[in-house]
């Protein structure tokens, strides 16, 4: 039998003024309590922190409840001096009478409790670990939509074709793909993330997929339309092919060791090159067969559809397989295996488990900054987002075709939404998008 939650009681807060009853109404509640001592409750705080971009404050709303476990905990200016310390911005009611450790009674610190919209106490988490509150938050809330997008402006012909792939330098500066004007743009974003200046064009290149940087100064491009990789060094002023008999490359990354890892989708394989000189490279496929399919396994063997966008995680390379629309992974003990998808060609629109989602062509995909994969969902004008063994979709208005995405130092995510020839910018908690204004 669910339990109602008890109402909050007190007047001494910090980082916000006190709740009214109807703020927690028809909203997801999290009443965590903790003493600022004890250090397995600043980590939940810190989770909880984290957890609080992800979602609309409409939608889940947070409370920490300091409920002090030694004397030296009940003076307010030591309550204080800690979320200054700790950098929490939570909204925190001080609890030094326990009446509401009486009311809710946890069992110790930290102790989160978790209620419905119904203000239902669902159950009670102990710890860090809020894997269990993220799926149970996603279940209920369901798929989330993103407010449209609105003062829209109309494409921008005289800057943007249709810009394909994106990617972010060590400074900041977001490289856009416009394989239709055979260009690269480097572009210096402003502060409010509403604008940006093109301080640099790379022009007369043939037809380019894609772009990374090894430092502000040297850039790597992927031309399908020759077939190669080129090298453009701005200290040395010098601009020229370092490795070519590609068929069609349409990704590139530059990994750890600063090699360069590409996805050659006309030949159905991920490839690895090594600068060896200035003018010399060291070449080797790294996965794929050379067939076409959707087979896992030894990555000499596997069989690869298109790999078309590139991700380096902690255990390999992920990569977008368009042509059977799941997501793979290149691991770095030389394996590969299907994430998303079900190792079929088998596409839709289903959110849910990883082996029971279903995408359409998806050709971007990149790392969140907490920790989450950001997909491209190509054919079904989709943002998709793998999170704790999850998939979801986040819809934004008017996506026509998109194909590249980065995520920018701010967290933001960038899209380029190329059927629209613009960039949208996307919260990190998905809570807005707007059009990037390109000068």
């Amino acid at each position: 039998m669910l339990v109602a939650t008890p109402a909050l009681q007190g007047t001494q807060w910090f980082n916000s003024e006190p709740f009214e009853p109807s703020e927690l109404e028809n909203k997801i509640s999290l009443v965590s309590f903790w003493s600022f001592g004890c250090e397995a409750s600043l980590c939940q705080l810190r989770q909880l922190q984290q957890l609080r971009q992800r979602y609309h404050e409409d939608q889940v709303r947070i409370v920490a409840i300091h409920s002090p476990r030694f004397a030296y905990e009940l003076l307010l200016e030591n309550v204080a001096a800690s979320l200054e310390e700790n950098k929490i911005s939570l909204p925190v009611l001080h609890d030094p009478d326990y009446k509401n450790w009486d009311s809710f009674n946890p069992e110790g610190w930290p102790s989160l409790f978790l209620s419905d919209q119904q203000n239902q106490i669902l159950g009670c988490i102990e710890g860090s670990d809020l894997h269990s509150v993220y799926e149970t938050i996603d279940h209920i809330l369901g798929d989330t939509k993103l407010d449209p997008i609105v003062g829209s402006s109309p494409p921008l012909d005289e800057t943007l074709g249709y810009p394909t792939h994106l990617s972010v330098t060590e400074s900041g500066q977001l490289l856009i793909t416009d394989s239709t004007k055979n260009q690269v743009l480097i572009c210096s974003l402003r502060d409010d993330l509403k604008s940006a200046d093109v301080t640099q064009v790379i022009a007369e290149l043939d037809h380019p997929t894609a772009v990374a940087s090894a430092s502000d100064t040297l850039l790597y491009i992927a031309e399908a339309g020759s077939g190669s990789i080129r090298r453009c060094d701005f200290s040395a002023q010098t601009s020229e092919i370092v490795t070519q008999n590609l068929v069609a490359p349409t990704a590139l990354i530059i990994d750890r060791d600063q090699s360069i890892v590409v996805a050659d989708a006309g030949a159905e394989q991920i490839l690895r090159f090594t600068p060896t000189t200035a003018t010399a490279v060291e070449s080797g496929v790294i996965a794929g067969s050379g067939l076409t399919g959707c087979v896992d396994g030894p990555a000499d063997k596997a069989q690869l559809a298109q790999p078309v966008s590139l991700a380096r995680t902690e255990v390999g390379i992920m990569f977008c397989d368009a042509a059977s629309s799941n997501i793979r992974l290149l691991t770095d003990n030389g394996n590969v295996s299907t994430l998303v998808g079900n190792a079929q060609f088998n596409w839709g629109l289903e959110d849910g488990a990883p082996d029971k989602a279903l995408l359409q062509r998806p050709t971007g995909i990149a790392l969140a900054q907490d920790g989450s994969t950001i997909i491209i969902d190509t054919g079904n004008n989709q943002l998709r987002r793998l999170a704790r063994r999850r998939v979801r979709s986040y819809t934004l208005d008017g996506l026509n075709r998109p194909t590249g995405v980065a995520v920018l130092p701010s967290g933001h995510i960038a899209v380029a939404d190329t059927g629209n020839r613009r960039i949208i910018i996307v919260e990190a908690s998905f809570s807005a998008a707007w059009p990037l204004e390109i000068s």
